[in-house]
């Protein structure tokens, strides 16, 4: 050994101690990994030569070993960095032996699983029994129903802003002014959910590699391992029915793009049953689960009621319930007008209102929608026309030969596309305004009217003299006299002060209309005659 390796050497023993305290925070495998090949292939001038000093050899595969025993989490990317410790050329037996156990104790990780069997090396018979053994205790619990990992946590927030910049409440702040520093815009844009600044959120990851998942089904057709192989199969068919849609785009889909690959390299025909059977059930599975059936629009013009229980509220879901009227119409006044435009308001429902200013009272116009049924068929055209283009990527031909009959079935979305009959939506039909409501029944006090009835001074009530006014005053509120016969059909003039009317013609038999000679229908009742006395004495 040289002096300079000699001197680095020694320098790693001294540090040895301090080097297993920083690493007992790194917890997981691919980080302690990737810390241990950093610390083996530096030195103090910065350069990378890989050392073989035993002391430094030992004590990294006791660090390794202890993570491997007891990790805190296991990810995706361990299945990785595992591979790469294999490949290492001081493992040693017992290292590898510790990898092995691991793998199979987080055998039910599947997604951790897959990537350390896709990039496992397998140069002996070691490699390939331990392979196969670990592919076993896989399958036994495979599932593709697994959460994406989640994000590494943010860096902590700068506790304060050092300078000047522009602070929450839209001041100039700086450290010291006040105290304690607000955040900058550029510390909220740095960090915006420490801050409460919602990102938009981030699109779904992938639980697996589909990459991973594809290579690892060749390596089992290229060791002719058919019972694994279709055990891959039929998981994946399976799961399709149950998986998160959005991992169709991310996971499922890229897979088949892989596997026809596989399936050219591996020189099996397309045409093949199994391959089948994996394309047309999950194509099918796809479709229906994320474009969904086509909506069917409403059968007639039944929308949910609005009203809050009074009157006016009874008509406006009268007309709402009623499946054959369209358009409502309600001529009321402004305060009446506008408690009905709240109560649509807060439903939101699928009409439009509006106002007639032609005539008073205004009128209030409802007109019933299909806005929500339209705001659902788009939705859905966009992702059947989306569908459309994920599954012509995987190439016309292939899906030729690997949907077989069910092509055109798949292709056209004929399971989840309506018949022409099944689109027609309700006629518009607008009907006159509903009656008015009754006053009975209304429990809001209705406004005082001023009325004209039209009151004009009359004949004298029998033993009224002329001195006394007539009229609404004179009669006072209780008073029953109504004119009839002659004097009903005489015109009287408005009278002002004391003035006194003009006296009823009674030049023409009382009870008799003008220029008539029969009796009125109701005739004056005339007093009976007191009989003449005859004088029979002769005496004056």
């Amino acid at each position: 050994m040289s002096g300079r390796s000699f001197e680095r050497a020694a320098l790693r023993l001294y540090a040895k101690g301090r080097l297993a305290n920083a690493l007992k925070p790194i917890s997981t495998v691919h980080e302690r990994v990737e810390a241990i090949q950093k610390i083996e292939g530096s030195d103090s001038a910065g350069q990378t030569e890989r050392t073989t000093d035993p002391e430094f050899l030992k004590w990294a595969t006791e660090q390794l070993k202890e993570v491997l025993a007891n990790p805190e989490q296991v990810h995706k990317q361990d299945g990785v960095a595992l591979a790469d410790l294999m490949r290492w050329e001081h493992s040693d037996d017992s290292l590898f032996e510790s990898m092995v156990v691991m793998a199979k104790k987080y055998a039910s990780n599947t997604p951790f699983v897959v990537s350390l069997l896709a990039t496992m090396p397998r140069a002996d018979d070691t490699h390939k029994g331990a392979w196969r053994d670990i592919l076993s205790e896989m399958l036994q619990m495979f599932s593709l129903c697994h959460e994406p990992e989640p994000e590494p946590a943010p860096e902590s927030a700068p506790r304060s802003n050092i300078g000047l910049g522009y602070g929450s409440r839209g001041v100039v702040l700086s450290e010291g002014t006040w105290g304690v520093a607000y955040p900058s815009r550029l510390a909220m844009a740095t960090y915006p959910s420490i801050y409460g600044v919602h990102a938009p959120a981030k699109p779904r990851k992938a639980p697996f590699d589909p990459k991973a998942m594809a290579e690892l089904l060749r390596d089992c057709l290229s060791e002719n391992f058919e019972p694994e192989a279709k055990t891959i199969l039929d998981k994946v068919v399976s799961d399709a029915d149950r998986i998160n849609t959005s991992d169709f785009h991310t996971m499922l889909l890229p897979f088949l793009k892989e596997v026809v690959l596989v399936l050219r390299a591996q020189s099996v025909p397309l045409t093949d049953s199994r391959f089948q059977a994996l394309y047309q059930s999950v194509i099918n599975s796809y479709i229906m689960r994320y474009v969904g059936m086509e909506p069917a629009p409403p059968p007639n013009w039944t929308r949910p009621p609005a009203g809050c229980g009074c009157a006016d509220c009874a008509r406006l879901d009268e007309f709402l319930v009623s499946p054959t009227e369209s358009v409502g119409r309600f001529s009321m006044a402004e305060k009446r007008r506008k408690h009905l435009h709240y109560q649509l308001e807060s439903q939101r429902g699928d009409y439009t209102q509006d106002t007639e200013r032609t005539r008073s009272p205004y009128t209030l116009v409802v007109t019933k929608t299909n806005k929500s049924y339209n705001d659902a068929l788009h939705k859905w055209q966009a992702r059947r026309e989306e569908a459309r283009s994920d599954i012509r990527a995987i190439g016309d031909k292939n899906l030729r030969a690997l949907l077989g009959d069910r092509y055109a079935e798949l292709t056209q979305f004929t399971a989840v596309t309506l018949p022409e009959a099944a689109r027609v939506l309700p006629t518009t039909r607008t009907l006159p305004p509903l009656p008015s409501v009754n006053r009975a029944h209304n429990t809001r006090p209705a406004k005082r009217q001023r009325l004209d009835h039209g009151y004009r001074p009359g004949p004298p009530r029998p033993g009224q003299p002329y001195s006394q006014p007539w009229g609404r005053a004179a009669q006072g509120p209780s008073s029953t006299y109504r004119p009839s016969g002659a004097a009903a059909a005489q015109p009287l003039a408005p009278t002002s002060g004391n003035q006194i009317p003009p006296m009823a013609d009674v030049s023409r038999p009382t009870g008799l209309h003008p220029g008539s000679t029969t009796q009125s229908v109701n005739p004056i009742r005339k007093r009976k005659a007191i009989p003449e006395l005859v004088d029979l004495t002769g005496e004056d």
